[in-house]
């Protein structure tokens, strides 16, 4: 697989997953074993999915932006930046209508079309 499917399907989840809450692209692009690294997740789609929900039930207009990618092997790295405004609950903090922006880097690792680790 090449390197710009990688940054199409990284791009896909972002816009799709996260952003438009579609979890048909999480189940088609992320393997069934997914390992998560970051926030103490363990993995599998059912975690993804449980976080994008909570990201999305407290900022439901965040749109991400990406600033910049590198890839190598099976291996994708993407800077994006975050923007959106807390309307809902976020963490336990009751909404505050502010908006705010914030980057996001992210490493992946693929096999074929699905990422396998993050």
């Amino acid at each position: 697989m090449s390197h710009m499917n990688f940054l199409s399907i990284s791009k896909l989840i972002m816009e799709e997953g996260f952003a438009a809450g579609n979890f048909a692209v999480i189940d088609k692009f992320i393997a069934d074993d997914y390992t998560e690294h970051r926030f103490g997740g363990t993995g599998g789609t059912g975690e993804l999915k449980s976080a994008i929900r909570r990201l999305r039930e407290g900022f439901p207009d965040m749109r991400y932006k990406l600033m910049n990618h590198l890839a190598d092997g099976d291996t994708l790295w993407t800077h994006y930046i975050a923007t959106g405004s807390q309307t809902g609950l976020f963490m336990g903090h009751p909404p505050t209508g502010k908006s705010c922006s914030f980057d996001i880097i992210d490493i992946l690792r693929f096999k074929g079309d699905k990422i396998i680790e993050h």
